[in-house]
């Protein structure tokens, strides 16, 4: 029998938390050996799963007035419910989100400090200091949530591992004082903590580093990992780690590496810590709002675990805030696709994701070197389609053979979507609009390529206006190919789709990283000035559709959208591959297309003449 699954249970009231305890120690009777180990069906390593667990929680936003420890120990006594329901069911780890514990936090420094603790090195004596072991029944019957102490989140945290087994990954604020470098005026707090230090180089003038920080605490109840969020998002109390810290750690079920939201989208936080430290699973809390139509957490975590061959486990908080919509936790494979996540338009509360993962990365690093990508859709050959050259004329694969000549042959062709007069409206005007001043417009025909915001950026577009055929378009030296036969009834007269293209820095609050994406889009009406605007629903299918684009880099992140039961389409409608060959599906997408794209983030500008790389646009 497979283990009982409860999810999106509301926990808090003395009720509640009786229905929590019932349901743990019946699962905890039919499933007695739930420990943290591997499970291995044979003696091959690809049969290897381990059970984990993500917590999507309550966004929370306290006021000056709210009492930290009150508001800190509310919240640790619902991650403990959630974590025995986890630890019954046979989970080896369970990741909480970012924001959690303390809440979106005020951007004063003063204010912030009241929910922060000083968290020591990993794996020293002061990391298993205070640590309650489950050999201690007292320990652990009574609960975790310890009631004094100034360290008292990470002492609880360390509690609910080791009394439950189980491996955990969460957030909290931390602060570490420093001595100011060339200072005279040190606060007292600082001259008095035991923890202050000699001149430290970039410790802030109020002599303390105050860290976004991710903890590891392993089932024995020891702090194995501290991990500081290197790249913030809008979080001005907050300061960069002056040495970044590592967050991979070993369990035995494979190796792993924590890092926090934002970080996902660097080069140096997170591929290129898989690239060269063998991690097998990424565990990640966040806070991600919905980003419609490219960037939800759905897709782009998908697309991530897919992209890079291994396991992301992501935990995010749910619920609105200054106007942005907050949701989307899942457990996604690099082996299988999605194993499971969060619906967008799912209840404001609480919800636990557990699923069973493959223990093993997909694939060696080494076969991700400077490789054309692309992403195909198919249910049957379509005669009318004409392919770019590898595209293949059956069900078999074939290889890329013919790129090169074709690069050649089209070198003189001007690169489509990079002429000057590509704009997104007849005037030239590239400023956003609203969408009243757009709805002016439906019944004016697109121009042949154009210019449309997509979060906050502009994009290249050309529109897909017959039900057959191919598209390119061009963003700089990144050019995108798209070959695709909608349904047999066609495209829904009051829908459109178009193909887009985006290749420059994207710059956020204070950070910003280079960022490739390929993406067929519905736009949100009949009219072109709305295509990468929020879409949710459509009605058109697509029964082939191959993707394609002139990406350089290390690795790429596909994902495919649609509206229906599923939010994203499962791996077996469609498929992706790095080697330069086209791949089928005989399915086809079942439901209607929302967005298919293909991401690619680099940890700087490519630099065609170091790498060398012909990136003429192969347009036919």
């Amino acid at each position: 029998m497979a283990p009982i699954r409860l999810q999106c249970l509301r926990v808090g009231s003395p009720h509640r938390r009786a229905l929590v305890v019932a349901a743990v120690l019946l699962a905890t009777l039919q499933y007695p050996s739930a420990t943290a180990t591997a499970r291995r069906t044979s003696s091959d390593d690809s049969s290897c799963t381990y059970t984990a667990a993500v917590l999507q929680y309550y966004l929370q936003t306290p006021g000056p007035g709210s009492d930290p420890s009150e508001v800190m120990r509310s919240n640790l006594l619902a991650y403990e419910e959630y974590l025995m329901q986890a630890a019954a069911q046979g989970a080896s780890i369970i990741v909480f989100p970012e924001t959690g514990i303390t809440g979106f936090l005020q951007k004063d420094r003063e204010i912030v400090l009241k929910w922060l603790q000083e968290i020591p090195e990993p794996n020293t004596e002061a990391a298993l200091d205070g640590q309650r072991s489950s050999d201690s029944p007292d320990s652990c019957d009574s609960g975790c949530v310890a009631t004094s102490g100034d360290d008292f989140v990470l002492e609880s945290l360390k509690c609910m591992a080791a009394c439950h087994k189980i491996t955990i990954v969460a957030n909290l604020g931390e602060v570490q004082y420093c001595q100011p470098a060339a200072s005279s005026t040190v606060p007292t707090q600082v001259q008095s903590s035991a923890a202050a230090e000699d001149a430290v180089p970039g410790c802030p003038p109020d002599g303390r580093f105050q860290f976004n920080t991710n903890v590891v605490v392993d089932d024995n109840g020891a702090l194995v990992v501290r991990y500081r969020k290197q790249h913030l998002y809008n979080e001005a109390a907050f300061d960069d780690p002056p040495v970044p810290e590592a967050g991979v750690f070993d369990t035995p079920f494979g190796r792993f590496t924590t890092f926090v939201c934002f970080d996902i989208n660097f080069y140096n936080t997170s591929a290129d810590v898989v690239l060269h430290d063998g991690v097998d699973s990424v565990a990640m809390s966040a806070a991600w709002p919905i980003a419609l139509p490219t960037s939800s957490p759905q897709q782009t975590h998908s697309g991530w675990a897919l992209g890079t061959g291994v396991n992301l486990l992501t935990a995010n908080v749910r619920g609105v805030t200054d106007g942005l919509t907050f949701g989307g936790s899942g457990i996604y494979s690099g082996v299988s696709g999605n194993l499971t996540y969060t619906r967008e338009d799912a209840p404001m509360q609480p919800e636990l994701v557990i699923a069973d993962v493959p223990c093993y990365r997909k694939r060696s690093w080494e076969s991700y070197a400077h490789r054309p990508y692309s992403v195909e859709i198919y249910d049957a050959p379509v005669a009318a389609i004409a392919r770019p050259a590898g595209g293949g004329g059956s069900g078999n694969k074939r290889r890329m053979k013919n790129k090169k000549n074709s690069r050649k042959r089209n070198e003189h062709r001007r690169r489509p979507g990079n002429e000057p007069n590509s704009e997104n409206s007849e005037t030239g005007d590239n400023s956003p609009r609203t969408g009243g001043e757009r709805e002016q417009h439906t019944s004016a025909p697109p121009p042949k390529y154009f210019k449309n915001y997509v979060i906050g950026v502009l994009f290249n577009f050309t529109a897909l206006e017959a039900d057959i055929g191919r598209a390119s378009v061009c963003y700089g030296d990144l050019c995108c190919h798209l070959d695709y036969a909608m349904s047999a009834r066609g495209r829904r007269s009051d829908e459109l789709y178009a193909l887009a293209a985006f290749n420059d820095y994207y710059t956020a609050v204070t950070d910003q990283f280079w960022w490739q994406v390929c993406m067929v889009v519905k736009c949100r009406t009949s009219s072109y000035k709305t295509c990468g605007e929020s879409v949710t629903r459509a009605k058109t299918k697509f029964k082939a559709l191959t993707l394609s684009g002139d990406f350089w880099v290390e690795f790429i992140s596909p994902s495919v959208r649609v509206d229906g039961d599923y939010l994203l389409a499962p791996l077996d409608q469609w498929s992706f591959d790095n080697d330069g060959e086209v791949m089928f599906s005989t399915k086809g997408i079942a439901d209607p297309l929302i967005t298919a794209e293909i991401q690619a983030f680099e940890p700087e500008k490519h630099d065609q003449s170091k790498r060398g790389v012909d990136v003429t646009c192969t347009c036919t």
